[in-house]
């Protein structure tokens, strides 16, 4: 009896048997098989093959998404003791890949791409959700913030396969979080409360110039966006013949400024400037470009709080080169830290024109080529590849130019000390390309005690903290003037001023020597300028060395209805 026992095992109570004959019953009637289909939707992982995905507004019909994937480095330190520490490092930005069919009228990713080669970056915010196979309600979603496409591939052509056209892009992005969808079960009120910041600061364009003409080459006197060379090409109405264009400024301006990296900019006659640039946000430089503006029109544009910059022409090779005093040659200049002069102006054998047949050296006029706007093409190139606080010297010129004229270690360090510097394109090496040699404001002068704004990358970095602080903060009119706005306004700057901190904006090893945001009663603020409607925050940054900062303050205008 215990051996039969023991192979039929345990012996089951009368219980055990009731359940047992209840659990086949109800399986012959299919009851338990459907329970368990019904728990797929909670107890089984979800299926990948029903999503959304939404680009900024809006919504894109993919067949595909990858590279939703968060990694940071890992930094390793080990001592002569053989102990190892190992701590985390840098988050590394996202690279993410949407696959989608290719529909006719739809070319939103192109725009959105081309945009982006003319040094202009269009952030978007991306949304990945799963949904339920009825594709009406979000499961989980993924939001990707601040993308911007690196890559687009259009569809392969094969006239023997029956394949799909299928285009790739390529984004880049900084933060990914993940959200599950709320799981409403019982009716009634629900209230979710949003823990993310809903505000956020996002750097705008820094190089968008506009050059002055003398209007010979177009005719209209407002300014005139050109997206590129070949753009300007198309818009050429008066002159048509090679020789003609090549004596315009305005056409050798544009020439030297895209052969060296230039975005998109605008063109406007020299007279209506003071007028027709406030009326344009984005611009952010004034350039001579071979014309003369007068120092009333560039400290009207370019002040404390326009965060514009302005790059002129310098003056003649013979004032410079002759026996006058730098402190003479330079007064006609205004005495701005918005303001940067280079000299000498530039030759190249595609800016020449022919005079008479026989000897090309009696025979061909060089005309000149003006600096201000090949050195704009570098500020664009520095921007894009480097960031605005990085000084746009030490940078080879490209398109076959050289200075008009060779500068000495002499005459470069003369007008350095200069009340008013003067910033020199220099050749240091036969064969070699020029380089920009100097990033000096025309208040950069050594006899300046002031140091704040000696160089062009300071006062830019803070052109741009300005327009994008300021920018963001128009938000606030309409809330109350109290500790909730105040906070989400300093936590806003914060990042932003941190963001520029890590990628090497900002002086100091940690982030108190790099920068502060103060914001608060008691702080920036009396109770007067509380009831009076008037939020101030007053912000500080090292551009220069660790906490050495440079102070900024912004006043907020508050409805007080």
């Amino acid at each position: 009896m215990w051996l039969q026992r023991s192979l039929a095992g345990p012996v089951r109570t009368e219980q055990q048997r009731y359940v047992e004959t209840d659990l086949t019953h109800l399986m012959r009637k299919g009851v338990v098989m459907a329970t368990a289909a019904a728990q797929i939707a909670t107890d089984y992982p979800i299926p990948t093959y029903r999503f959304k995905v939404a680009v900024g507004a809006d919504e894109m019909a993919c067949n595909a998404v990858s590279g939703l994937e968060l990694s940071v480095e890992t930094i390793e330190y080990k001592d002569g003791t053989g102990h190892v520490c190992r701590m985390p490092g840098q988050r590394q930005p996202l690279t993410i890949t949407l696959r989608r069919g290719v529909f006719k009228g739809r070319g939103q990713l192109y725009q959105w791409i081309n945009s982006i080669s003319l040094n202009q970056v269009e952030k978007k915010d991306i949304s990945i959700s799963l949904t339920n196979d009825a594709g009406n309600e979000l499961l989980v979603t993924w939001n990707v913030t601040d993308a911007w496409p690196t890559r687009l591939s259009a569809p392969n052509f094969d006239a023997s396969s029956n394949e799909i056209a299928i285009e790739e892009i390529t984004l880049t992005a900084d933060r990914l979080t993940g959200e599950m969808m709320a799981d409403y079960h019982c009716p009634g009120v629900y209230v979710e409360e949003d823990a993310s910041l809903s505000l956020s600061i996002a750097s705008g364009a820094t190089a968008v110039p506009v050059f002055a003409h003398d209007g010979a080459l177009l005719e209209e006197s407002n300014p005139i966006r050109i997206d590129s060379w070949l753009t300007f090409e198309n818009l050429k109405k008066k002159k048509t013949g090679k020789d003609d264009l090549i004596k315009d400024k305005l056409y050798r301006s544009l020439k030297t400024y895209f052969d060296n990296g230039g975005g998109y900019c605008y063109v406007c006659q020299t007279g209506s400037l003071a007028t027709a640039v406030p009326g344009f946000d984005d611009v952010t430089l004034i350039v001579a470009a071979g014309q003369t503006i007068g120092s009333d029109i560039v400290t009207g544009l370019c002040n404390d709080g326009k965060s514009r910059f302005a790059i002129l022409d310098g003056p003649d090779t013979s004032q410079v080169t002759g026996p006058t005093e730098p402190s003479e040659v330079m007064k006609a200049y205004p005495g701005t830290a918005h303001a940067a002069v280079y000299f000498p102006s530039l030759n190249a054998d595609w800016a020449k024109t022919e005079t008479t047949q026989g000897n090309p050296k009696a025979g061909y006029d060089f005309h000149d080529i003006p600096i201000s706007a090949a050195v704009a093409g570098v500020y664009c190139t520095v921007d894009r590849e480097r960031g605005v606080w990085k000084a746009p010297a030490n940078v080879a010129l490209r398109g076959g130019v050289w200075p008009k004229v060779n500068v000495s270690d002499d005459k470069q360090g003369d007008y350095n000390v200069a009340p008013k510097p003067l910033n020199m394109i220099r050749v240091f090496r036969t064969g070699t390309d020029p380089l920009v040699w100097g990033a000096r404001t025309l208040v950069g002068g050594d006899d300046n005690p002031d140091l704040r704004w000696r160089y062009v990358p300071v006062r830019r970095l803070f052109n741009t903290a300005e327009k994008d602080i300021k920018r963001a903060m128009a938000f606030a009119v309409f809330e109350p003037n109290s500790q909730p706005t105040w906070e989400r306004v300093r936590a806003a700057i914060d990042a932003y001023l941190h963001s520029i901190w890590q990628q090497g904006g900002l002086m100091g090893n940690k982030p108190e020597e790099a920068y502060f945001v103060h914001l608060g009663l008691g702080l920036t603020m009396t109770q007067q300028d509380i009831d009076e409607g008037r939020m101030i925050v007053k912000i500080g940054m090292a551009a220069v060395r660790p906490a050495e900062f440079i102070i900024l303050q912004f006043t907020q205008d508050m409805a007080t209805a």
